[in-house]
């Protein structure tokens, strides 16, 4: 199973490297690299359906990967219990409601992975989640590059706050 590491191996050091540092892991090789998974392409799609007002067809697909969730097996090889991760109701018709289970399930589906910040500021509820952390409106936006802003020839300026 991706990104489940085997505990019982005892060969999970070539992975992961010792906790004392004196062997380094090699779960950064390009070969380990993910860089999209299915599930992501599945949310991304629930995302826009629900962007463009087709609530039903989004729930289907957020309830395809809580499907795959609820069937896989757990990390010590047993069966999640019955009734984890029920699906969500396909007639439910409040927007607002589909989108927060869109951003728990992006949340769960991808916890440890690096997408929630980029999901939080693409939502905009960056500040509003994280502004006990520091985030300001200002960090929606990333600052241009001086040696871009250069060569426009000044058309290009820079965004505000940098």
């Amino acid at each position: 199973m991706l990104y489940t590491v085997d505990v019982g191996s005892k060969n999970i050091n070539k992975i992961l490297g010792t906790l004392d540092g004196k062997y380094k892991g090699d779960d950064d090789a390009p070969s380990s690299r993910v860089y999209i998974r299915y599930a992501d392409v599945l949310l991304w799609k629930a995302e826009a359906l629900l962007k463009t007002g087709k609530l039903q067809a989004a729930i289907g697909i957020i309830n395809r990967v809580r499907q795959r969730a609820r069937n896989s097996m757990a990390a010590d090889g047993t069966q999640p219990p019955a009734g984890t991760l029920p699906d969500r109701d396909v007639n439910e018709s409040n927007a607002s409601v589909v989108s927060n289970w869109l951003i728990h399930e992006r949340r769960v589906e991808f916890g440890f992975e690096s997408h929630r910040f980029r999901d939080l500021k693409r939502w905009g509820i960056a500040e509003e989640v994280l502004g006990a952390r520091g985030f300001q409106s200002v960090h929606y936006l990333y600052p241009i590059p001086q040696r871009e802003i250069d060569k426009s020839g000044g058309s290009i300026v820079q965004n505000d706050g940098y």
